[in-house]
Formats: structure tokens, sequence, C-alpha cells
């Protein structure tokens, strides 16, 4: 009847709003204090609340709800904290535009428009540092997150350019070339997406020499942002867990990365470290003791590796390591494995790319491998404390899986 179908909607409704934290009721069409729900004419949900409803308690300052809720609702404080907010963000968009606009002009081999792009991003900063008096911790630590961001990008990006010189050195590149290396890399990407790579799809040297060009920079950046992004939380209060972990950070002396492709994770590590060494100790920079970087298809990505680890040693890094590793086997299958589990198990943190989410569920073994051997690393006291972990994934369905298959 209809009037089952206007209940149907309501309920349909309400299951899509649930969020707003609305007193869900039985369908009425009339109307009822303490703010109950109800359907106008178009079928459109509103709360409505009576002048007799008793006061709700406000939501505190650090409330995420506070951004939906009418100022006239707000206490002084909040107003506040929301107008820093809404500034905040707005920064951080124009940041974002101007960074990304910097890395499409570099992949377009547009060093004007990239250069003009750094131009409008150093300003930027340099006008919200200007606003700022510089005495909050909290803005001096954001400050300070941002210009390691900035010295790990020019680190990373003339890595990157050192690469392409002597790639271009080996091998001369037409536009036609460029152009086909393009389409060759996409059609790796979708593969690798979709999780459908074979290792004979890496014996392409136009598809990894366009995946470099397309991704490098990019990926390296992931791993800085994700840094960054720890810095910008961390907390001024030493026993604090995320203060723990960033003081960790600081102190990494091996990388291992998983999945490494042309090694763009392990120069995301070492170019974070190597602008955090010259913004606190701009007198002694001690570069990272070792780099290893291990890949399913390393025999193939070795043209692109070799010449990385040559540019990364010794400024960057005392040494770096290259070694196969395949995640789709355990411990048991390959002396590879087992060497790449020791490398695991003795390093400061271990970086994970888009791997889970590429050989999906496939890797159980491996990693409980991985996780098996670092617990027994730390219960025979081998090692004092056990690796960090840092995986980076397009969606977090496999995150989930490690999560709940890791040890308490």
């Amino acid at each position: 009847t209809r009037r089952q179908q206007r209940a149907a909607h309501v309920n349909t409704a309400l299951h899509r709003h649930h969020s707003a934290n609305f007193r869900i009721m039985p369908h009425r069409h009339t109307s009822e204090p303490n703010g109950t729900l109800h359907e106008d004419k178009m079928g459109r949900i509103e709360s409505r609340e009576s002048e007799s409803a008793p006061d709700k308690k406000k939501p505190t300052t650090n409330s995420i709800f506070t951004r939906n809720v009418p100022n006239a609702q707000l206490t002084p404080e909040q107003k506040k904290a929301k107008k820093e907010l809404k500034a905040r963000l707005k920064f951080e968009i124009r940041k974002r535009k101007f960074q990304v606009r910097h890395d499409h002009a570099l992949k377009l081999n547009d060093p004007e428009g990239a250069e003009q792009a750094r131009r409008d991003l150093e300003e930027l900063l340099r006008n919200e540092q200007l606003q700022d008096d510089g005495s909050d911790e909290s803005s001096a630590v954001f400050h300070q997150s941002t210009t390691l961001e900035q010295q790990s990008r020019k680190t990373v990006e003339g890595v990157y350019h050192e690469l392409q010189r002597r790639l271009t050195a080996a091998t001369e590149s037409s536009r036609e070339e460029k152009e086909h290396r393009t389409k060759q890399a996409r059609k790796l990407l979708r593969n690798m997406t979709k999780g459908t790579q074979e290792l004979g799809m890496f014996d392409n040297d136009a598809a990894l020499r366009g995946y470099v060009r397309q991704k490098f920079i990019e990926r390296a950046m992931l791993v800085v942002s994700s840094f960054s992004k720890l810095a910008k939380a961390q907390s001024f209060d030493p026993s604090s867990n995320r203060q723990k972990i960033y003081t960790r950070l600081r102190s990494i002396r091996k990388a291992v990365s998983i999945g490494c492709g042309p090694g763009c994770d392990g120069v995301g590590v070492a170019a974070w470290l190597n602008a955090n060494e010259k913004i606190c100790n701009s007198d002694v920079v001690t570069p990272l003791e070792q780099i290893v970087m291990l890949d399913w298809a390393m025999p193939q990505w070795e043209v692109i590796v070799n010449p990385i680890s040559s540019i990364l040693a010794p400024e960057l890094a005392g040494s770096v390591l290259s070694g196969t590793c395949n995640v789709l086997g355990g411990i048991e299958l390959s002396d590879d494995n087992r060497a790449a589990i020791r490398h695991c198990s003795t390093a400061d943190i271990v970086v994970t790319s888009y791997l889970l989410s590429e050989t999906r569920g496939r890797w159980y073994d491996f990693y409980d491998s991985v996780l098996d051997s670092c617990c027994t690393s730390l219960a025979t006291e081998e090692q004092k404390r056990g690796p960090l972990f840092l995986f980076t994934d397009p969606t977090a369905w496999q995150l989930h899986e490690w999560y709940v298959r890791t040890p308490q």
C-alpha cells in the first residue's frame, strides 16, 4: 500500500543518515517532541526539536562532528577551533595543488612549469609562516614537518633526475620512444592494479622505464609524506606512543623495502632521514647505514636499481643491497625468502607499498613467517626491539587482514 511504501522510504532514509545521531522512531506523520523525525511532502527527512525539549550537550572542541553543527550552537572555543581547522584545510588544499602541479610538470618534462610551481609553493609556505608568531609548539612542529617535506622532495627529485640522466646516456630517447614507454607502463600498471601481473611482463625495458617516469617521485614522496604526517601529529609527551614511534623513525639505521620495484621506497626513507639530519644536526649529517631492496622481479629491475644504488651511496646510504623475494611463497620455498626474512628481523623499518592489494591474500605465508622471525629474535634477545612496519595501499581491506593476523 502507499502507506507501507512511504514507511519503507523513511526507513531507507534513516539507514542512509544513521550517522547524524538522530533518535530512531517508528514512522509517524504527526509532530512529536524531543527531536523526532518528520517527512515533508517531498519525502525528505528532517529533524525538529520542540521548545520544551531539554538542551542537548554541546560537542567538545575536539569532536569531529563540530564541523556539522551550526555556529549558533558552538561555544567561543569551538568556533575558534573550527575556524582554525578550516584555515588549515584550505592551506593544505592549496599546498597539495602546487605539489601536484609540480609533479605533473616533471612528468611532462616541463622544467619551467615545475620551477614556477615550486616558487608558488615556497611563496605559500613563506606567507603562512609570516602569519604565525611562532610561539605555539604545534605550529612549530607543523612548519618543521613542512620543511622536512620540502627538503626531502629536493633530494628525491635530485636522485630521479640523475637516474634519468644515466639512463638517457645509455640509450637515446625520441619522442616516439617516450610515448611507447608510457603506453607499456600503463599496461603493466593496469595488470598490477588488478593483481594479474606475471613475471614475463617485467621483461619489457620500455614498460620499466615508463613506470619510473610516471611513478618514481610519487611513490618516494608517499613514504616521505607518511613520515611527515606522523611528525605533525607527534605529542610533546615523551611517554606517548606517537612520540616513541617518531623518535624511532629518526633513528632508523637499516631499512628494508619489499616489492621495491625501481627503489622508490628506499629513496623516500633515505631522503626523509637525510632532511631530518640536516635540520636537526646541520654540522654532521650521518647517512642511513643500509638499504635492502627486495622484489619478485629483481633480475628485471636491476637495470634501474643498480644505478639507484650508486646514486644513493655513500651520501644518502652507506650501502645498498638488492635481492629476490617472492611474497607468494613461505619461508620453506626458497633461500631467497629465508634471506629476505632475516633482513626483516634485523631491520629498523620494513616498507611495503601497494603489494598487499596487488597479491590479494596470497601473501599470508610470507608475512606470517616475517612476523614469526621478528618475534623469535625478540624472544631470544637477538634484537632489543622489533622493526616498524609501513604499509601503503590504495584501499585498507588487505591491511585489515594483516592486522588480524599480527601476533598481539
